[in-house]
C-alpha cells in the first residue's frame, strides 16, 4: 500500500522548539474572557490542556517516570473537562481524546487518538475555529510513524487546503490541494480529484484570477456527469456561481446557485448553497425570494459558514430596503460572530455594515467600518474584496443618497428562470420555517 507523509502539508505550520505551542486556544480563551463569555474562556483552556496532552504522549519514551508523568497529567486534565457543563458539543470531542489516550497499558491506540483529533478538527471547521482546527490537524499527523495510507493522506491533504485557503494561507493552500490531486489520481479516486480541482478553482477566485477559476471548474462539471458524483456537481454549480457573481452575470449566478441547491446531497451543502443563492438575489433586487432563503438558513443551519453568511446577507438586505431597525437586530448579532469569521467573511461583514451604514446616514461609522474591511482585504491579499470597498469609499459621500432596491415586480432582472427560482424558494421556506 501506498504511504505518503502527512508533515509536508505542515512545513509552514511549523514552529521552532522553544515558541509554545497551540496558542491559537490560549488566544481563544483572551477573546472570551473579554467578551465576558467564561464558558467559551473554559472551552478554549481545556482544549489547550487536551493538545498539550497529545503534545506528551507523542514524546513518551515509555520508561516508569515517563509513564507516571503522562498519567498524571491525563487524571489533572479529565478533571478540568469534568467541571465543565455536559451541554456544550465541543466538551464531547475533548471527552473523546481524553477517552482515546486513557489507556491501560501506554501508549494508547495512535489511531484511535488521530481519528479522535480528526473529528475535532472538522467540529472547529464547522464553527470557523479555522487556527485551532489546522492545530489539531498537524497533531493528528504526527501520531502517523511511518507514513499515513494514500487515501488518508489525500483527504488530509484536502481537508489542509480548504482550512489554509479559508484563512487566507493561500501558498499553503495550493501546496496541499496538488498533494491531494496527485495522490488521489494515483489511487484512481476521481471524486477527490475532482473535489481538489474545486479547492485550486476556489483559490483563484479568492485572488481574483476569475478566467481561471472559470476554466477549472467548467471541467469539472463536464467530467462528473455519474449520478454517483452529485456531491461533485453540486458543488462546483455552486462554484461557478460564485464566478459569475464576481464577473457581474447575475442572472447566471442566482440560476446555477439554485442548480446547486435543488441537487445539494446533504444538509452542509444544502444551507451553504442556500445561502449563498440568497446574497445573490439580495445582489439583483429580489429581497422577497432572498428574505425566504437566508431566514431559513438564519434558523435550521447547524454551521457557522453558512449560518453567519445568512446573517449577514440578512444585514445588506436591511439596508437595501431601509429596515433600519431589522439592519440593527443583524448587526449585533454579527458583531458577536466576528471574532470567529475567516477573513473573507470579515471583509464582507464590515462591507456590508459600511454600507448599511452610509444608507442610514452614519458616514462616520460608515467609514470606519469600510475602514476596516479595506486593511482586512489587503492583509490578506483579497484584490477583488479591496477594489470593491475602495469603489464604495470613493463613493461614500454620495452614499446616503442611496435608495431601496427595486421591487422585483419592475427589475429588469425578472425573467422566467428567476420566477422558477423564486416560487421554489418560496415552497421551501414555507416547509421550513
Amino acid at each position: 500500500m501506498l504511504h505518503k507523509d502527512p508533515h509536508v502539508l505542515f512545513d509552514s505550520y511549523r514552529r521552532p522548539a522553544e515558541v509554545p505551542g497551540h496558542r491559537s486556544f490560549l488566544r481563544r480563551a483572551r477573546q472570551q474572557r473579554e467578551r465576558q463569555c467564561e464558558i467559551g474562556s473554559q472551552l478554549a483552556l481545556a482544549a489547550f490542556l487536551v493538545a498539550s496532552l497529545v503534545d506528551r504522549m507523542l514524546r513518551a519514551t515509555g520508561d516508569d517516570d515517563d509513564t507516571e508523568g503522562y498519567r498524571w497529567q491525563l487524571r489533572s486534565t479529565r478533571h478540568f473537562v469534568d467541571e465543565l457543563p455536559g451541554s456544550h458539543a465541543e466538551r464531547a470531542h475533548l471527552v473523546a481524546l481524553i477517552d482515546a489516550m486513557d489507556q491501560a497499558v501506554p501508549p494508547p491506540q495512535r489511531a484511535v487518538v488521530r481519528m479522535s483529533l480528526v473529528a475535532y478538527a472538522y467540529f472547529l471547521n464547522q464553527e470557523a475555529r479555522l487556527e485551532d482546527a489546522l492545530d489539531m490537524l498537524e497533531l493528528a499527523a504526527r501520531t502517523h510513524d511511518g507514513g499515513c495510507p494514500a487515501e488518508e493522506y489525500a483527504s488530509i491533504a484536502m481537508f489542509v487546503g480548504r482550512v489554509n485557503r479559508k484563512l487566507a494561507h493561500f501558498p499553503a493552500a495550493e501546496r496541499a490541494y496538488r498533494e491531494a490531486q496527485l495522490t488521489a489520481e494515483a489511487l484512481g479516486d476521481q471524486r477527490t480529484v475532482l473535489f481538489s480541482q474545486l479547492g485550486m478553482a476556489n483559490l483563484h477566485r479568492s485572488t481574483g484570477d476569475l478566467a481561471r477559476s472559470q476554466d477549472l471548474v467548467e471541467d469539472v462539471l463536464a467530467r462528473c456527469d455519474s449520478p454517483k458524483l452529485a456531491d461533485v456537481r453540486s458543488a462546483a454549480y455552486s462554484d461557478l456561481s460564485a464566478v459569475f457573481e464576481r464577473q457581474g452575470r447575475r442572472i447566471e449566478a442566482v440560476a446555477t446557485e439554485y442548480q446547486a441547491f435543488v441537487i445539494a446531497v446533504d444538509d452542509t451543502s444544502r444551507w451553504r448553497t442556500l445561502a449563498n443563492l440568497g446574497a445573490s438575489l439580495v445582489g439583483i433586487g429580489e429581497y422577497a425570494a432572498a428574505r425566504y432563503a437566508l431566514e431559513v438558513v438564519a434558523a435550521r443551519s447547524d454551521v457557522f459558514d453558512s449560518r453567519t453568511n445568512a446573517v449577514i446577507e440578512l444585514l445588506g438586505l436591511a439596508s437595501a430596503v431601509q429596515d433600519e431597525l431589522g439592519f440593527r437586530r443583524n448587526l449585533r448579532e454579527a458583531e458577536g460572530r466576528v471574532e470567529a469569521m475567516p477573513p473573507s467573511m470579515a471583509v464582507d461583514f464590515h462591507y456590508q455594515a459600511g454600507v448599511g451604514m452610509a444608507r442610514f446616514g452614519h458616514l462616520s461609522r460608515a467609514r470606519e467600518f469600510l475602514v476596516t474591511a479595506m486593511e482586512l482585504a489587503e492583509a490578506h491579499r483579497l484584490n477583488t474584496w479591496y477594489f470593491k470597498v475602495e469603489r464604495v469609499m470613493r463613493g461614500l459621500a454620495a452614499c446616503p443618497e442611496v435608495e431601496p432596491g427595486p421591487e422585483v415586480e419592475h427589475s429588469p432582472w425578472h425573467t422566467p428562470d428567476l420566477r422558477e427560482v423564486t416560487s421554489g424558494l418560496q415552497e421551501f421556506a414555507t416547509a421550513n420555517l
